[in-house]
């Protein structure tokens, strides 16, 4: 069996916690054994890190997409409700206008 010494920088990764304990906010040295099962759970480990990762990034596009057609929409609403305005202090000035006529 051979020993490995990784060092993890879990600054960009989401938080993994579980029941117990809260991972570190600080880089991490892991000694690892590698053996076939070693392996498997530190595959592991590493798959559901990245899967969070993932998981967090779509999560951030899809509220960023959402922020910017909310945005899109109210700065239509906006320009729908200044042309609207105008429209109807032009239709009162003519009614105002033919008021005066008679």
């Amino acid at each position: 069996m051979m020993e490995l010494e990784l060092d993890i920088d879990q600054s960009h990764l989401p938080r993994v916690q579980e029941a117990h304990t809260e991972p570190p906010a600080v880089p991490v040295s892991v000694k690892h054994t590698t053996t076939e099962s070693g392996d498997k759970e530190l595959c592991q480990c590493f798959a559901v890190l990245e899967d969070g990762a993932l998981a967090h990034n779509l999560q951030e596009q899809e509220i960023e997409q959402y922020y910017n057609s909310n945005v899109q929409k109210n700065q239509l609403f906006q320009n729908d409700i200044r042309i609207a305005k105008r429209l109807q202090d032009e239709e009162e000035e003519r009614m105002s206008q033919a008021t005066l006529q008679l």
